[in-house]
């Protein structure tokens, strides 16, 4: 990832490991201009061209917003001007909070129950949301997460477990601790890396 993240510099982008992260989680918007460095930068990196087409190529369905998906081979078939885009409507859950896990969690193996879960994100803290987006992932898909694991907000499970009278480390502590109990258990359902 360091080789990427220098070479990528040559042509302008400053990426660290976080960056490139979120580019292979596919938390980037594929712009042009993202997926002309990439195409530049890993065709360097491995010596051999590397054509946007594979940057794009996916088995599963491509995200254009929260309602519109592109099943497998649509975005492609369109970007070579071999078909028009049609996009897929996403059935249309009635909260915003039900639309981004229906996105989100479209692939996961277990249906999510969604009334635990939106109890969760009801009651995340400013201190949640700053742990998700240090995991590099959405409040929503966050609280779907931590009402599997825990069935409560990230900062309630710790402040129970750290005690009422704990230090800003102990809290720290457990923080790390929880942050690895919840990454663990989604890599068991291919959610790896933070997503």
């Amino acid at each position: 990832m360091a080789e990427l993240a220098v070479i990528a510099s040559k042509y302008g982008e400053i990426w660290d490991a976080g960056s490139i992260g979120k580019i292979e989680a596919g938390k980037y918007k594929a712009t042009i201009q993202l997926l002309g460095i990439l195409s530049m930068s890993l065709s360097e990196l491995n010596q051999r061209n590397i054509r946007i087409s594979e940057l794009l190529q996916s088995n599963r369905a491509v995200s254009i917003n929260k309602l519109v998906v592109a099943l497998p081979g649509e975005l492609l078939d369109f970007l070579a001007d071999r078909s028009k885009f049609v996009g897929h409507t996403v059935v249309a859950p009635s909260t915003e909070f039900e639309r981004a896990v229906e996105v989100e969690f479209r692939d996961h193996p277990e249906p999510i129950e969604l009334e635990p879960a939106s109890r969760v994100y009801q009651a995340l803290t400013h201190g949640d949301r700053r742990i998700a987006r240090e995991l590099s992932m959405s409040s929503e898909a966050f609280a779907v997460w931590c009402s599997l694991v825990w069935e409560r907000p990230f900062t309630v499970e710790r402040d129970e477990r750290a005690g009422p009278d704990a230090s800003a480390q102990k809290r720290g502590r457990i923080s790390r601790e929880l942050k690895q109990e919840l990454l663990k258990y989604m890599e068991r359902y291919g959610h790896g890396d933070g997503q």
